[in-house]
């Protein structure tokens, strides 16, 4: 379930939510100047949001719709709200009946509307559409077409509209004139009785009206309990209907009475705004700092459409907001002074910490290291040495005579660890920068942390390679003994990578089962970028023997920070453990926080980066010293 109230229109920039019926001719009381219409079924209506395209349902059962508000709620043209001449009348009564939302609506005698109600008579306009907000959503999937769904479940409709184009055409008004149906007017009001106070609603009922029977007086009972609903009156009026044998016609004009009583009494208005709402602060902050995000750095970070009112806000501006929404005075204070509440309050450093965030997390997506695809990526949970955990033992499922028993292995803690480490950086933006608005300098400094905590990460990672640490078993991880190590620095060329790519395929696992790896990364230094690149290129052959056997087949990796002409073969790290790579959980990548600034006037600005590496099994790899 989705509880939030909306405010929703069929404009995907709006929030008032309208369904259009189709198909209006109408059940008349031209006396009355009164129309019985249909103005939901609850059909399905299509929408799209954010997430794109959904089914809309409405739910008509009793419970999922309040009607609360309808009764008299203004009957207006096309939705429009601003001005009085839109109200073309008003809503008198409204239930659900058989899966279908109904109402009477009483349209106004002004002289501008009479041609709006001979095209209602005339059976010219028949469209009606709903505006409705809507409480609770229930998401799912339709049976039929798998297209996503949103049903309302809980719904208020708080205005009906005559409008050209409809929406729901399984919905329509009612086309039987019913001329003795819906009379509450005043002539047909019962005579006042001179027993009840003025202001109250009273029903006087005839001395000598035709006895009912039974199963009549229940069902106009009922009937009567049903009007005081849908009217919000509570038991002791309907009480006093049933007690003093009104009949229906006699109840309605009661409830009526009651109704008009009451909203004499207190006058309710409500303004509609049509648009995004950013009523919630901390959903307003998220959104300022979506404009501010892309005002550093458009070419990242995309602007949509609730941020757009505050695409071109300047910090004064966003100090501006700010302080008001916490309800402190603004006027008459200098750029400098909205600036300094601002951050003193704390609001401004976090809305800063949250744009710059925002830039961090694209840009650091685009400036990921390269080595980072040769190990496979895991998490730590805290600080502690992580311990992987190894096989001992042939997994290789052998022959199970009849009755005999399954050979098993073994899980071992490897003798491998790591863990990761903090690592941090702080800088400070003075207010005269703040002041001066530039967000060259945030963008700067946010790009500078981004690709610094980047380098820290490919340091590590070339570290992890080059040192060549000692592993469990007290032989480093390139070795002789470990068989991927090669005899003597060479050339890099076919020949030579073959010798490479025969070493990972000879490896055997621990229980001396073979491997049967493949290398699919070549891993360079600038030095021999461009030998790796020729080894590597495609070439059309004229003779067998001018086949590249490699081409097509291993992915280059260049990093600067792989010196001299030594090259690595490396097999998919999803096929065997070689290295690994992790971040702290829930701290994946740089983390940029904001202060007030301490030492200085301003913003402090702290980068933070938790991160380790380590190797976990050598059979994947193998090196060459190079020539």
């Amino acid at each position: 379930m989705l509880n939030r109230t909306q405010l929703l229109t069929r404009s995907s920039h709006a929030a008032l939510m309208t369904r259009r019926n189709a198909d209006a001719p109408q059940s008349i009381d031209l006396k009355a100047r009164t129309v019985r219409l249909v103005w939901s079924t609850g059909a399905d209506v299509q929408r799209a949001d954010y997430e794109g395209p959904f089914i809309e349902r409405l739910s008509m059962q009793d419970r999922a719709v309040d009607l609360s508000r309808l009764i008299g709620a203004p009957l207006l043209d096309s939705h429009q709200q601003r001005e009085l001449r839109n109200v073309l009348g008003t809503v008198t009564e409204a239930g659900i009946e058989n899966g279908a939302a109904w109402a009477v609506v009483k349209v106004s005698e002004r002289a501008d509307v009479e041609p709006i109600w001979k095209d209602i008579v005339a059976n010219i306009i028949r469209n009606v559409s709903a505006g409705y907000t809507v409480q609770e959503w229930e998401l799912g999937t339709d049976a039929t077409t798998g297209q996503r769904t949103k049903t309302a479940v809980k719904w208020t409709p708080i205005e009906l509209s005559l409008v050209p184009v409809a929406a729901d055409p399984a919905a329509t008004t009612r086309n039987d004139p019913l001329e003795n149906d819906m009379k509450v007017t005043a002539t047909n009001l019962p005579a006042p009785n001179p027993n009840v106070q003025p202001g109250t609603a009273a029903v006087v009922v005839d001395p000598n009206p035709p006895a009912p029977t039974n199963d009549n007086r229940a069902q106009i009972n009922a009937e009567i309990r049903s009007i005081g609903q849908l009217a919000g009156l509570d038991t002791a009026f309907t009480d006093g209907l049933i007690d003093r044998s009104a009949t229906v016609d006699q109840a309605r004009a009661a409830a009526f009475g009651e109704m008009q009583r009451r909203s004499s009494m207190q006058v309710n208005t409500q303004r509609v705004t049509v648009g995004f709402s950013n009523d919630d602060p901390a959903v307003r902050r998220e959104r300022i700092a979506e404009g501010l995000a892309h005002r550093m750095s458009p070419g990242l970070v995309t602007l949509t459409d609730p941020a757009r009112p505050y695409a071109h806000f300047t910090i004064a501006d966003i100090a501006t907001e700010q302080l008001r929404q916490r309800g402190e005075p603004v006027t008459g204070m200098s750029r400098h002074e909205l600036i300094t509440r601002a951050i003193t309050t704390g609001d401004l450093p976090l809305l800063t910490q949250s744009s710059v965030n925002r830039v961090a997390r694209e840009r650091y997506k685009i400036a990921q290291s390269p080595l980072k695809a040769l190990g496979r990526q895991a998490k730590a949970v805290d600080f502690r040495a992580k311990t992987a955990v190894l096989i001992d033992g042939n997994l290789k499922p052998e022959t199970v005579n009849e009755q005999g028993e399954y050979k098993s292995g073994r899980l071992v803690q490897g003798g491998e660890t790591y863990a990761v480490k903090k690592y941090g950086k702080t800088l400070s933006v003075t207010l005269e920068a703040l002041v001066n608005d530039d967000l060259g300098l945030f963008n700067r400094i946010t790009m500078m942390m981004t690709d610094g905590a980047t380098a820290t990460e490919s340091d590590l990672l070339a570290q992890t390679i080059l040192s060549n640490p000692a592993m469990s078993d007290g032989k480093a991880v390139f070795h002789a003994d470990h068989g991927n190590l090669a005899g003597a620095g060479t050339a890099l060329d076919a020949e030579n990578l073959s010798v490479g790519r025969k070493g990972i395929r000879d490896q055997t696992s621990p229980a001396g089962y073979p491997l049967n790896l493949a290398p699919k990364f070549l891993l360079v230094g600038s030095a021999l970028e461009t030998d790796g690149e020729k080894v590597l290129a495609a070439i059309q052959p004229t003779t067998t023997d001018d086949v590249n056997p490699f081409s097509g087949k291993l992915t280059l990796v260049v990093d600067s920070r792989i010196t001299g002409k030594q090259f690595y073969l490396s097999a998919d790290p999803a096929s065997i453990d070689g290295f690994e790579w992790a971040y702290l959980e829930g701290e994946e990548g740089p983390h940029i926080e904001t202060r007030q600034g301490w030492e200085v006037d301003g913003i402090d600005f702290k980068c933070r980066l938790i991160f380790g590496a380590g190797w976990i099994d050598y059979r994947g790899w193998h090196k060459n010293p190079g020539l």
